[in-house]
């Protein structure tokens, strides 16, 4: 079972470095490491100082003192600082707006005019995923796209995901979501030996090390200025509060009229407490123009995925456990207090750090990951999703039991939670407990029945409903087939 990362507490001079530590990423990265995230910015910075060939974590802060930091440490700071999980298409729902709803209307706007141009900006690219993903769908849009001038930007702080980017060279993980026919079309190789960008196509986007923090932008001498599409996604959830409003009032100055800049929909919080105002977007929020404090305050309204009905044939109420693991059954006696501003601003850092968690899991960094779980928890004890996502790393460690536990407190929180179901089901197969496999895969089913094909699933890696029923067939009939033997 996962231990409890316990700190020891901490001497007044560690406390003081610890804080001068997150003063200078916060001012020169934009980086937040609060209090609770201190033990996960030591053990980075550690890394960081061992790699540089010093012998303690003290040596390191004359180094991050300096004005212009050498070359070798920004590098390895970049390298153990930054989250580096991304995939082709990562979020669907959103290329499927982009396309339909803003580049085809914008694109037949520019043939009608005669302007034949576009610009777009993938603001913390990491390896090139996303930057590369809307290269392929301006491809699919424009068949004629070699009588357009087509800039597409991908920027980073961290220079060794930039080195990958350039190479366009990817494992099979990060083509996960990707359609065969896109594959064909863009990709060659295999899930062996990987898959290599087409070389027309690398060579259309232009990829450039930039620190979002630093004022030099917008400049349209190097190019940054006047693009039609922003997409920074996933990025400002690890910024520093104070940071997030001045790179937001920047990227904004990059756009041209017409133009649109794209969050992350957990970054809606983020946006409003850094005073400016945004609508959703299928799959992202788009930040509007003028910050908000230049007009009325509007609370944001972000699309979330619809409730699993309830409705229809009754699941097995003898799973739903009829008494609460007692860590839950004590606190569901209590009842948050407060403004409902204060109950928002916990809701919205809840989102960041669940979204932190998956991100540090996908790049397996487990310890990480389960830092982020526990904080997860101490925010809302309530929340299944934390559970949920320490359960999946136990079992991808092969602690059945504990995974077995950590999804009983998420079915008893919410008994429709249909992945719970299904990993519960996987779990007693290798329990050797055929028959309460047998009912959570048909509580499954049921959960399925009258959700739409298309529907993505909550915290299913943007798997839809059609895609987790398959699964599930499958494994319901692996399951058949074991018992008859």
């Amino acid at each position: 079972m996962m231990q409890s990362h316990i700190i020891s507490p901490l001497v007044d001079s560690d406390r003081e470095l610890l804080l001068c530590f997150e003063h200078l990423l916060a001012e020169r990265l934009g980086l937040h490491f609060p209090p609770l995230r201190w033990p996960e910015m030591a053990r980075q910075l550690r890394r960081v100082a061992q790699d540089l060939g010093l012998a303690s974590l003290a040596g390191l802060l004359p180094l991050l003192e300096q004005r212009v930091w050498p070359d070798d440490v920004r590098k390895k700071l970049a390298q153990h600082l930054t989250v580096g999980e991304t995939y082709f298409f990562r979020d669907p729902s959103l290329f499927h707006y982009l396309s339909d709803h803003f580049l085809q209307p914008l694109l037949a706007r520019r043939r009608d005019s005669n302007c034949r141009w576009l610009r777009i900006w993938s603001a913390g690219c990491c390896s090139g995923e996303e930057a590369y993903s809307l290269a392929m769908l301006v491809r699919q849009l424009l068949p004629d796209v070699q009588g357009w001038r087509i800039d597409i930007l991908g920027t980073d702080i961290n220079p060794l995901f930039l080195e990958q980017a350039q190479l366009g060279h990817y494992r099979s993980w990060s083509l996960r979501q990707l359609d065969s026919s896109i594959r064909e079309r863009f990709f060659t190789g295999s899930d062996h030996h990987g898959w290599q960008i087409d070389s027309s196509l690398r060579d259309s986007v232009v990829f450039r090390e930039l620190n979002l923090v630093e004022p030099v932008y917008p400049d349209p001498t190097k190019g940054m200025s006047e693009f039609d599409l922003i997409l920074c996604r996933n990025v400002l959830m690890y910024f520093e509060p104070g940071q997030i409003k001045q790179v937001l009032k920047r990227l904004q100055s990059c756009l041209c009229e017409s133009g649109i800049l794209l969050l992350a929909p957990v970054e809606a919080g983020l946006c409003q407490e850094a005073g400016w105002r945004s609508e959703s977007r299928p799959g992202a929020i788009a930040v509007l123009p003028r910050p908000a404090e230049e007009s009325p305050r509007i609370l944001n309204k972000v699309a979330v995925a619809a409730d699993l009905p309830s409705e229809g044939e009754p699941i097995d109420r003898s799973l739903l456990f009829q008494s609460a693991p007692a860590d839950l059954r004590t606190f569901s006696k209590t009842r948050i207090r407060g403004s409902e501003q204060m109950q928002q601003q916990v809701g919205q850092t809840l989102e960041v750090v669940l979204q932190q968690a998956r991100d540090l899991a996908d790049c397996g960094d487990l310890e990480g990951a389960t830092e982020q779980l526990q904080q997860a928890q101490v925010l809302n004890k309530l929340d299944p999703r934390s559970y949920w996502l320490q359960a999946l790393l136990e079992w991808e460690g092969g602690r059945l039991q504990p995974a077995s536990q950590l999804l009983h407190k998420v079915l008893y929180l919410d008994p429709h939670f249909v992945l719970a179901h299904y990993l519960s089901g996987h779990i007693a197969v290798g329990l050797q407990k055929p028959e309460l496999a047998r009912r959570h895969y048909d509580n499954c089913l049921r959960l399925l029945a009258d959700l739409p094909d298309d529907q993505i699933l909550p915290e299913a890696g943007d798997a839809s409903v059609a895609q987790c029923r398959e699964w599930l067939l499958v494994s319901r009939s692996t399951l058949k087939s074991r018992c008859s033997v």
